[in-house]
């Protein structure tokens, strides 16, 4: 083999290799955008999602006095979500992902144990099944919650307020 031959082969992998290389950097940009994209379309499904639950809790404040309502979380959030309850704001969080939205009508735990509380903190999964009871008055209503199925992942109650 003459040395013009061994220069034409270099030359071919090494155009070879460059294809290669700019390929995969091709593929790297496309992936990032389809993940961009997918975060895009998580994060519109959450506020959805969350938006969906807050017309839920306004639409038993707008009931008579002693209406209740069982909620199955399943139908309202994903899998891999968490709703939290702390204080009258609701957080619908991922990993990476979190929504807040705060309630018009105060919020109270049942515990079975103390009654209700007022200053708490709950987590719970997709697997939850919650009661909401409308109660008070006309003029101070609040809507009292009750699990029904816990699935929770955490839950505080304040006591040093």
């Amino acid at each position: 083999m003459d040395r013009g031959a061994g220069v034409i082969m270099i030359e071919f992998v090494l155009s070879k290799l460059w294809t290669v290389l700019f390929g995969l950097a091709l593929i790297g940009v496309l992936v990032v955008s389809f993940d961009s994209i997918d975060n895009d379309n998580q994060m519109r499904e959450m506020e959805t999602e969350l938006e969906n639950i807050m017309n839920v809790l306004d639409g038993l404040s707008d009931l008579p006095l002693g209406s209740s309502l069982r909620v199955s979380l399943d139908e309202l959030i994903c899998e891999r979500e968490v709703l939290e309850l702390e204080n009258g704001s609701l957080t619908l969080s991922t990993e990476d992902i979190s929504f807040t939205r705060v309630c018009e009508v105060p919020i109270l735990l049942f515990h079975p144990e103390s009654g209700l509380e007022r200053d708490f903190s709950i987590c719970l999964s997709h697997e939850s099944i919650i009661f909401l009871e409308r109660d008070g008055s006309e003029d101070q209503s609040y809507l009292t919650f009750h699990l029904a199925k816990s699935s929770m992942i955490s839950l505080r109650t304040f006591t040093n307020r």
